[in-house]
């Protein structure tokens, strides 16, 4: 079992060759990376376990061991231009959805498999809401770097005022005495590239991680107040105990779960901007989010572990299911392959499931009209169940497949004599009956 993070081998834009060769980088995507390889780190699993997952190829992953990847990124409209998505991944990975945020419609198929790998761990309410409306279990979680470490050194130098993408209409407002000698730094990072393909090398991924993790740690080590416009600068600085002004000019939803954490200053307020902050104390909510993914990554460990050692310890004896399907095949060997419209005896047992299964799969057209059987009532995979002295009732041309062995005497007794067409299965024994011949096969 491995462990992975997000590796963002970014697509390349295909315009002109002087964008294409400073492809502009969000150094927040790999800072998000950085908070789950930290993550997997407290929890005691080996650096040699930590793999990273290309977050633009989820689907295609075929690594030799299975992998728990705590899904962490934004997925919005862009997987239209990079033709990759984060919801789908390949049978290989089990996620863990946690500090997600999702700003575009998801398919039938996506809400189906959210809802199979949930809880979902939103990053704001907005997606929260969303995926709630769309019934699929989800609360919000907040972002993954919050739960980066507390900052436990203070050293002499670290006195600077960092001042990351702040917005123009900001500047005039920042006192001299903090804006003269601050740092300016960018999130932005513009990454030149020698591909011929639609993506990075992985070499300038690897330089590009670490051109993220650098600038993190030179701000851990030395900020005294850092003031920035990047949700990303934002939440790693206030989970390190960084003091924090995040100040734009608006606000997306992205950024609602900070809000009553530290404030979030507009163009309409910038003037009542508190420029000597004290950071938050969040240790306790920094805990509830590590000991929730914690708890995920061990459930999904154990049961892929588990789920295996049964898987790799069968000895393949028991393949009802292929038995069932040699059932239907010598079923509708009488039909010549036509359509046949049939009730099933004994509904109870698991041998009825890959019998109806198996009649789908080999004749689409064939129709599972009753469901039969002494001890249920209801209905069955949409049919109706009815009692053994109900058949007489039922439309003669409907044959009756009896896999429930114990069953076969109550049937023979009842059919015998009858013109209706019946079937008596036993494992690899199948008995038919009024269909023009009777024996075993």
């Amino acid at each position: 079992m491995k462990y992975g993070y997000l590796f963002y081998n970014k697509p390349v834009l295909p315009q002109k060759a002087s964008v294409r060769n400073g492809r502009p980088m969000n150094l927040g995507d790999p800072i998000q990376s950085l908070a789950v390889i930290m993550l997997y780190r407290e929890m005691g699993i080996s650096d040699d376990d930590i793999i990273p997952v290309d977050r633009y190829d989820l689907d295609k992953y075929a690594g030799s061991e299975d992998v728990v990847l705590l899904v962490n990124g934004a997925e919005n409209y862009e997987h239209y231009s990079y033709g990759a998505s984060l919801s789908i991944p390949s049978e290989y990975i089990h996620p863990i959805y946690a500090g997600i945020h999702i700003h575009r419609e998801i398919t039938s198929q996506e809400r189906i498999y959210f809802s199979t790998h949930g809880p979902v761990g939103s990053r704001d309410y907005a997606t929260t809401d969303f995926l709630v409306k769309n019934e699929i279990d989800a609360f919000t979680l907040g972002c993954l770097t919050l739960t980066l470490p507390q900052r436990r050194w203070w050293r002499g130098g670290t006195n600077s005022v960092f001042l990351i993408d702040c917005p123009a209409s900001l500047m005039r407002f920042i006192p001299t005495d903090l804006f003269e000698n601050a740092i300016t730094l960018s999130q932005i990072y513009r990454c030149p590239t020698v591909s011929d393909t639609d993506r990075i090398t992985r070499e300038e991924a690897l330089i590009y991680h670490k051109h993220a993790y650098d600038q993190l740690g030179r701000i851990r080590d030395n900020a005294r107040l850092v003031i920035t416009s990047r949700l990303h600068a934002a939440a790693p600085c206030i989970a390190m105990g960084i003091p924090v002004i995040l100040a734009r000019d608006t606000f997306c939803e992205r950024f609602a779960f900070l809000d009553g954490i530290i404030p979030l200053y507009t163009c309409k307020n910038y003037r009542d901007i508190d420029w000597n902050p004290t950071p938050p104390d969040i240790e306790a909510h920094k805990t509830l989010i590590k000991e929730f993914v914690f708890s995920r990554i061990k459930a999904i460990a154990y049961r892929t572990r588990i789920s295996r050692a049964y898987k790799e310890a069968a000895s393949g004896l028991y393949d009802f299911c292929h038995e069932m399907r040699h059932a239907a095949a010598k079923i509708l060997s009488l039909t010549n392959d036509k359509p046949l419209n049939y009730a099933i005896w004994g509904v109870v047992m698991p041998d009825a499931l890959h019998l109806v299964e198996a009649m789908k799969m080999l004749c689409p057209n064939s129709c599972f009209k009753k469901a039969v059987d002494t001890y249920a009532s209801g209905n069955y995979m949409g049919v109706e169940i009815i009692r053994p002295e109900l058949i007489e009732f039922l439309d003669q041309n409907i044959a009756l497949l009896v896999p429930a062995t114990a069953a076969h005497n109550a049937a023979r007794e009842l059919l015998n004599g009858t013109s209706r067409p019946y079937v008596l299965i036993d494992g690899q024994n199948v008995e038919f009956f009024n269909f023009g011949l009777s024996g075993a096969s």
